[in-house]
C-alpha cells in the first residue's frame, strides 16, 4: 500500500467505499507525513545499531513485517474514513522504519569504495519495483469493486515473505 499501489486503486476504493478523490488524496498525505516526522526517529535508531550487526540488522526485518501488517489490516479492515486514515499514518510509520535502517545496513555490508554502486542499484531496484507495482495493481484493481483489496493483500504478503526472508 506504499505511494505506488495506493494511487492506481483509487478508483476501486472509492467504488467500494464511496469516498471522493480528495478523501482518497488525504489518506496519501496522511502516510507522506507520517513517514516525514517519523524518519528522524528510525535515523537514529539506525545510528544508535551502527556497530551492532544483529541490531541494526533486525530493524529493517521488523519495519517490513510491519509494513505488511498494516497492509494487510487495510485491505481487510471494514473501518471509516478517520479509522483507515489512522492506518494510513500507520503505514507511513512502518515504511519509513525500514529506509533509514536499511541503508545503515548497506552502509555496514559494504566498504566505502563499493558503496555508491551497491545504493545506485538499491535505488533502481526499488525504482523499478515501484513501476512494476503501479503497472500491477492499476491492471488489477481494474477488476471492479473491491479489487484493491486483492492488490493490498498481494502487497501484503510479498512484504512479509522480504521481511521472513532478510537477514533479521
Amino acid at each position: 500500500a506504499d505511494e505506488s499501489i495506493l494511487p492506481a486503486c483509487f478508483k476501486s476504493i472509492e467504488a467500494d467505499r464511496g469516498w471522493s478523490p480528495s478523501m482518497l488524496s488525504q489518506l496519501v498525505f496522511a502516510r507522506t507525513m507520517a513517514q516525514a516526522l517519523a524518519s528522524p526517529f528510525f535515523g537514529l535508531a539506525a545510528a544508535f545499531g551502527a556497530g551492532r550487526r544483529g541490531a541494526l540488522m533486525a530493524l529493517p526485518g521488523a519495519g517490513v513485517l510491519a509494513w505488511s501488517a498494516v497492509t494487510l489490516a487495510l485491505a481487510e479492515g471494514a473501518a471509516g474514513y478517520r479509522a483507515t486514515l489512522g492506518g494510513f499514518a500507520l503505514l507511513g510509520v512502518a515504511l519509513t522504519s525500514v529506509i533509514p535502517p536499511a541503508a545503515s545496513v548497506l552502509a555496514e555490508l559494504h566498504p566505502s569504495r563499493r558503496r555508491g554502486l551497491v545504493y545506485g542499484l538499491q535505488f533502481a531496484t526499488a525504482n523499478l519495483s515501484s513501476l512494476l507495482a503501479s503497472v500491477y495493481a492499476t491492471n488489477r484493481a481494474g477488476g471492479g469493486v473491491g479489487a484493491w483489496r486483492a492488490v493490498f493483500r498481494a502487497f501484503a504478503a510479498a512484504a512479509w515473505a522480504g521481511g521472513r526472508a532478510g537477514p533479521a
